[in-house]
């Protein structure tokens, strides 16, 4: 193999890290309580001459597989658990949703579910009302090493439970070495560190030093698109840039109350800045059809552009690893969400919740404790290992930290494959079960220092208006506030788009904000905020 293939699957690995790892990333806190040892677990199993047999739907894909049952952490997670289970696996980036219909249309449920609360209209609760999982609030007391996590932490707790106080799903959460963890930012501002030198500017803060800088890359070194926009003209991952303006992309909280951006003053300010900015040519005149979340790596890479925002794995010399230029001086360094004034605390509209998906345990399961008892041993130290990292003296080590490493049999593999890719034949990745070790993802894209944009980007910065995932419309809210919001949305992002280019002009905002409550956004903000009185709420049968 070449070295410019083995540079392009380590590049694919790295984005595809980037991309699936995204919120699995940092802010981790110690728990008080671990959950129990997996050997008690396994003790806890009935014992049977034959396996049980249980099935899983889960959306999953790979590049080197067709089913999760040939990964080798699941065929040793049966065995151990004297389980046989068949995966019912589909793609997740092309027909998950579509598949998803067809399953419910048939009525032929498997055992479990995975990631249904996607899915399912009106959410877990419906699906429950619907009869189609089992309430589970009874059965994860049964649950030694799930239950030991849920009791060491309130707040989880509280993420996981229903309006009503059940528990209808046993959720996939983010941890550092089994300690469970939230997420932290993982898309934000990336800037050319070699252009910065080259214009003698330090790395940007403000937004007159966004504007002062993007001005020297297009005077100083002829950049002919210095900023790269997001398409709809506002950052959807996080709010990058649009932030320096106290708002989100689209609905946000701020002490409880339910507020949605481009209502706000903020938005308008932001649009108008953004208007000035390319007017003067500091971003891509073509950002319509040239969004930095596909294309700076490549832009960035020509000279074409000098900035925008995107996930981590594209920045540092990535993109010379990865053969795009010959520049060894190329380095795309991240920068702290913008704000208006040196001191002002950077804020980012970003999910920082340990929950990640549910798995369900569908009203067809026959076998409901062997179920609980087979998802039960994921959340075990032995399951976390073999779920992440493979099998021990193999695919990793443990080292005198007591944490687990890498071996060369996946760093330094012989067929070429970058470590993620080799990681492949062992675990689910971001599909998986049970625990995510954050770890996996430091270890197998050290490279290029990408990691230290999420540094920057995570230091003192406020995620805390960002609107709770796992707050949950009713089906009857649910309904009605995509009846209203799908035009809503749509009027946004289009009008966003015309005042920045200047096709439609800034003195028809008043209209724009007028168009938005004709159209019902004020019904869209009261389902939202119903939901999130709910959420606030929550406790525990």
């Amino acid at each position: 193999m070449t070295g410019s293939r083995k540079m392009g699957k380590r590049m694919v690995a790295l984005v595809m890290a980037a991309l699936l790892a995204c919120m699995a990333l940092g802010g981790c806190g110690k728990q008080e309580k671990k959950p129990t040892d997996s050997n008690r677990t396994k003790d806890q199993m009935q014992e049977a001459s034959e396996p049980v047999e249980l099935s899983i739907w889960i959306p999953w894909s790979s590049e080197f597989l067709e089913n999760p049952a040939e990964l080798v952490s699941v065929q040793e997670i049966d065995k151990l658990t004297n389980t046989k289970t068949k995966w019912i696996s589909v793609n997740r980036n092309t027909e998950a949703r579509e598949k998803f219909g067809l399953l419910m249309a048939s009525g032929d449920l498997p055992d479990m579910i995975w990631s249904a609360e996607v899915y399912y209209t009106g959410g877990l609760v419906q699906m429950q009302q619907d009869g189609l999982i089992h309430d589970l609030t009874d059965v994860i007391p049964t649950m030694p090493n799930y239950s030991g996590i849920l009791a060491a932490d309130t707040e989880l707790e509280k993420e996981v439970t229903s309006d009503d106080g059940r528990k209808l799903g046993i959720w996939f959460l983010n941890s550092d070495n089994m300690d469970v963890c939230g997420g932290t930012l993982w898309n934000g501002p990336l800037i050319r560190r070699d252009w910065l030198q080259k214009v003698n500017r330090s790395v940007p803060v403000t937004m007159d030093d966004w504007h002062d800088t993007l001005l020297a890359f297009k005077n100083e070194i002829g950049c002919v698109s210095p900023l790269m926009l997001s398409k709809t003209g506002a950052d959807p991952m996080g709010g990058c840039f649009l932030t320096a303006f106290d708002v989100a992309p689209e609905f946000f909280q701020q002490d409880g109350t339910v507020k949605y951006g481009p209502l706000e003053p903020g938005y308008q300010e932001y649009v108008e800045t953004m208007h000035g900015w390319y007017a003067e040519g500091l971003i891509d005149q073509n950002f319509t059809a040239n969004d930095p979340s596909e294309n700076l790596q490549a832009d960035t890479a020509n000279d074409k552009a000098g900035a925008g925002c995107a996930i981590w794995g594209y920045g540092a010399n990535i993109p010379y690893l990865n053969g795009l230029t010959t520049n060894e001086d190329f380095y795309l360094e991240g920068a702290p969400y913008p704000v208006q004034t040196n001191g002002d605390t950077p804020k980012a509209m970003f999910n920082r919740s340990s929950v990640k998906q549910s798995v369900t345990i569908t009203t067809a399961c026959k076998n409901v404790e062997a179920a609980a008892k087979w998802l039960d041993f994921w959340y075990s130290e032995q399951g976390m290992l073999l779920a992440n990292w493979g099998v021990e003296g193999d695919t990793y080590e443990i080292g005198e930290d007591g944490k687990p490493y890498l071996t060369d049999t996946v760093l330094k593999n012989e067929e070429g494959l970058t470590a993620m890719q080799k990681l492949g034949y062992y675990s689910l990745t971001t599909s998986n079960l049970g625990l995510y070790d954050l770890n996996i993802v430091y270890q197998t894209n050290s490279e290029g220092s990408a990691f230290d944009a999420q540094y920057v980007w995570e230091e003192g910065c406020d995620c805390s208006w960002y609107y709770p995932a796992n707050a949950t419309m009713t089906e009857e809210e649910t309904q009605n506030f995509n009846a209203k919001y799908t035009d809503i949305k749509t009027i946004v992002d289009e009008m966003t788009v015309k005042f920045i280019i200047g096709t439609v002009p800034l003195s028809e905002y008043d209209a724009f904000v007028e168009s938005m409550k004709n159209y019902g956004i004020a019904e869209c903000i009261s389902y939202k905020q119903a939901a999130l009185d709910r959420y606030n709420a929550r406790t525990s049968k």
